[in-house]
C-alpha cells in the first residue's frame, strides 16, 4: 500500500520512523503522480525504491539516493521529463528499468560495481547520447542501451562487458 493513496502534488516532509519502526521501503510511493515534479528528500533507512517514481512525467529533479538504497527497480521509469540521473551508491544491486524510457535524459550516472542487473537500465531513453561510465559487470543487461545513442562506455567493467552492453543497443 502506497503512503500517498490520493496521488496528489507532495510537498511535505517523508517521516524516517512510523510507530516506531523505520521506513525501509518505498516501493511504488509516488507511482503515477503526474504532477510531482521535484523529489522529496528519501530518509537514510530506505533501502527499497522500487518503481518509487514510476511513471511521474513531470517529475525534473531527482532524489538524493541514500546510501541505503540497494534496490532500484523502475526508480525512474516513465519520467519523461526528468534530465539528469542521480548519483547512484555503491549499495545498489539491481538497477532494472530504473531509467526506462526517460526520454529526456541527457545525462546518466556512473553506474557502481554493485551493480549486478542492469536489465533494460536506459531502455527507450532517445536523449541519452555520449559516453556512460560502467564501473559494473552486471550478470543481467538485456536491452539496457535499446534506443540510446551512447557511443561509447568508460569505467572500470571488463572489455566483455562493455562490448555486450554496447551490443544492447
Amino acid at each position: 500500500m502506497s503512503v500517498f493513496e490520493d496521488k496528489v502534488l507532495y510537498t511535505g516532509t517523508i517521516l524516517s520512523e512510523i510507530n516506531g519502526k523505520k521506513v525501509t521501503s518505498m516501493s511504488n510511493t509516488f507511482q503515477n503522480c503526474y504532477d510531482l515534479t521535484t523529489a522529496p528528500v528519501i530518509p537514510s533507512s530506505v533501502t527499497n525504491m522500487d518503481s518509487t517514481f514510476a511513471w511521474c512525467p513531470s517529475l525534473t529533479t531527482a532524489p538524493t539516493i541514500p546510501n541505503s538504497v540497494t534496490g532500484m527497480f523502475g526508480t525512474f521509469n516513465g519520467c519523461t521529463s526528468l534530465t539528469t540521473a542521480p548519483t547512484i551508491p555503491n549499495s545498489v544491486t539491481s538497477m532494472c528499468y530504473t531509467f526506462a524510457y526517460c526520454t529526456s535524459l541527457t545525462t546518466a550516472p556512473a553506474i557502481p560495481n554493485s551493480v549486478t542487473n542492469m536489465w533494460s537500465t536506459f531502455s527507450g531513453c532517445t536523449s541519452l547520447a555520449g559516453t556512460i561510465e560502467v564501473n559494473a559487470n552486471p550478470t543481467f543487461y538485456d536491452d539496457c542501451l535499446k534506443s540510446t545513442k551512447i557511443t561509447g562506455i568508460t569505467g572500470s567493467c571488463s572489455q566483455t562487458t562493455k562490448d555486450r552492453l554496447m551490443a544492447t543497443k
